[in-house]
């Protein structure tokens, strides 16, 4: 596997973390033990909704980047784009979960701006040398969003500047054509080119 899909996987490993379901923050309270009127404790009850069910935060979709991107996805669901090459070796799903309004997750907009935001914390070097060698822990990626559907990925890669990349920093483009308004599309200010 080349140092592009070892941080693929890492980034592989922190979506799964992001979907996975949690315990409601009300369960761990009545988890907690109780005491009752006289001292007894009260018993702990488990209830339906004691696990906040949540849906994919993004998926890692391998593409061709000399191809322009017509797959159908729903208007909250992310996916990310990422090229064959780098993709080698890297253990995807089989189908991946493109669902309108995934559950749990915040608007597709505020997901892109998160990850920008990790990406462009790992590019500054010791910022916080606690949590890893580059600032939080996270590899080095190139965010690269598309406007249009019918633009191949390359091209908007050489638009962005990035066509002399370093070639162990993986490049992920992120359709910005559905979901987003007018004024998300501005805030989340992509390319970011490490």
């Amino acid at each position: 596997m080349t140092m592009a899909g070892q941080s693929l996987a890492w980034f592989a490993r922190w979506l799964d973390a992001s979907s996975a379901s949690r315990l409601s923050p009300c369960a761990h309270k009545r988890r907690a033990p109780r005491r009752g009127l006289l001292g007894a404790r009260m018993p702990v009850v488990e209830r339906y909704d004691d696990i906040l069910v949540k849906g994919r935060f993004a998926e890692l979709l391998p593409h061709d980047f000399n191809e322009p991107f017509n797959g159908e996805f729903g208007e909250q669901s992310l996916p990310l784009l990422v090229s064959f090459e780098h993709c080698d070796g890297l253990t995807l799903p089989e189908a991946a979960d493109l669902s309108p309004y995934p559950p749990g997750q915040p608007r597709v907009a505020e997901r892109v701006a998160s990850v920008r935001f990790n990406a462009e914390t790992a590019a500054k070097p010791h910022l916080s040398p606690w949590l890893g060698k580059n600032g939080n822990g996270w590899p080095a990626l190139c965010l690269i969003g598309l406007g249009d559907p019918l633009q191949p990925v390359a091209d908007a890669i050489s638009a962005a500047g990035a066509d002399d990349l370093d070639p162990h920093v993986p490049v992920i483009a992120i359709p910005l054509w559905r979901g987003f308004s007018r004024k998300e599309r501005a805030n989340v200010a992509l390319p970011f080119v490490p």
